[in-house]
């Protein structure tokens, strides 16, 4: 099932038939399997938030660099990313300090084998649909779900470059660490932070960080620093989605997104029928969080040095 044939079968008072209602029945089981009960009438099993074929965790694909200020640049599909997730999930992780030569006594050594846990957390949004909208119409109610995934994948990337830290959303990465002044120090340090612990990192600027680069460092370019069409030697990805005034340094591969690729939808035909629309009201599951916090570094603008 798509959402026009909800919407369809809800306008014209027709029942699912045997095959929609198992379907709707093994969805359902699903939602409660993986730990969680949706609450629209309606459930839709919807692609993955990442974008697969620009996918290269694990894989034996010769990968492009990232784009340098591609705002359409695929974030997600550089994290490690998890689906067909069976309720809450709990994620090991190793680095090269924790592995040695010879025999590990497991019940003496000092390994520090850590892990991170991702449990549904719940994003909503709704659309609105002309009543004279052909719901037959295949190609236009791809349109419609392409339009609702897109919109959450933003948000879920609005989320992460921030620092949200409530219980109803997964913790932003600025909330992690004090971000410090964006600075050339600073810039060189969080290099060096990150690339000292073996990871591989990337700077990822709001617009507003980049502009306040451009015009308060304008000795940054003369000592080489954006050089070649990279930050100190690094891929930049300059994308609105990042919270005004931050900057980070960071190996998103030490990033889990776990997706739980179900969309709960509810079509509501009375409440702005009146005004020609049908509402279509959707609920997504999704979580995130960084296996360690020493894989990135938080620049901010200072108050006191906004141009």
């Amino acid at each position: 099932m798509e959402i026009f044939d909800i919407i369809r079968k809800q306008t014209n008072s027709l029942g699912l038939n045997a095959s929609e209602q198992t379907e709707q029945t093994k969805a359902l089981e699903e939602c409660r399997a993986n730990g969680f009960i949706p609450t629209n009438a309606y459930n839709l099993k919807r692609k993955e938030l990442r974008d697969v074929v620009n996918f290269q965790f694990d894989t034996q694909t010769q990968v492009e660099s990232p784009q340098t200020r591609n705002p359409q640049f695929d974030i997600l599909a550089q994290c490690r990313y998890y689906t067909n997730i069976q309720s809450n999930i709990k994620i090991p992780y190793l680095t090269a300090e924790d592995v040695h030569w010879g025999y590990v006594n497991p019940n003496e050594s000092t390994i520090n084998c850590s892990s991170v846990t991702l449990k549904p957390k719940q994003v909503s949004a709704y659309i609105d649909i002309s009543t004279t909208i052909d719901v037959s119409n295949k190609g236009f109610s791809k349109d419609v779900e392409n339009v609702l995934n897109n919109a959450i994948k933003d948000k879920v990337v609005e989320t992460m470059f921030s620092n949200a830290n409530d219980d109803e959303t997964p913790k932003g990465l600025f909330a992690y660490k004090q971000a410090k002044a964006i600075n050339e120090e600073n810039i060189y340090q969080a290099i060096l932070n990150v690339t000292t612990k073996k990871h591989n990192g990337t700077w990822y600027l709001s617009p507003n960080a980049l502009v306040y680069l451009l015009r308060n460092h304008k000795d940054l370019f003369n000592d080489m620093l954006f050089d070649n069409g990279k930050l100190g030697g690094f891929d930049f990805v300059v994308d609105g989605r990042i919270q005004n005034d931050y900057a980070i340094f960071i190996d998103m591969s030490r990033v889990a997104v776990g997706d739980w690729t179900m969309n709960s939808v509810t079509v509501d035909d009375k409440t702005k029928k009146i005004d020609g629309y049908i509402r279509v009201i959707v609920q997504s599951f999704i979580d995130f969080a960084p296996f360690t916090d020493e894989a990135f570094e938080v620049l901010k603008v200072e108050e006191s040095e906004e141009p």
